[in-house]
């Protein structure tokens, strides 16, 4: 039964990922005619930032309490701002070429990890997150 309650639980959590990331890209194309293939690509450099920050290079931040909270600000501060001049550099010059937008936005999905293995490296790194994050929660046995 355990397994079970597991599995319908990943099942609904990979299906509620694949609806955000489905209706985010259908709202924004529907919305805004914008093709833009590079959210991973800014969730990514968001990451790193708050991870960076977590990890004590940024006065204030830290891993537990209002620490945690402001390196994740500061993540999402700097993943808005890649957001941005993405917009500004890339997508605004090819509003009328859709074509374009798929390939320069794909590009920059396909550069940016490459850029961040290159800073970072391809060692995993250890998120210091609150003592509260680090534990499992039940449910229904499982």
């Amino acid at each position: 039964m355990d397994t079970v309650v597991l599995l319908t639980l990943t099942g609904l959590g990979l299906g509620a990922l694949y609806f955000l990331v489905a209706s985010g890209l259908s709202l924004i194309f529907g919305l805004m005619d914008v093709l833009n293939f590079a959210h991973g690509a800014l969730l990514s450099v968001g990451a790193y930032a708050t991870w960076w920050a977590a990890s004590g290079h940024l006065p204030g931040a830290g891993s537990g309490g209002l620490g945690f909270v402001l390196a994740v600000v500061f993540g999402v501060v700097v993943g808005t701002l890649a957001a941005i001049v993405l917009e500004l550099v890339v997508v605004r010059p090819l509003y009328t070429r859709p074509r374009e937008q798929v390939l320069a936005t794909v590009g920059v999905s396909l550069a940016v990890p490459a850029l961040l293995s290159g800073i970072w490296g391809t060692d995993p790194l250890t998120f210091p997150g609150p003592e509260a994050l680090k534990s499992t929660v039940g449910v229904l046995g499982a």
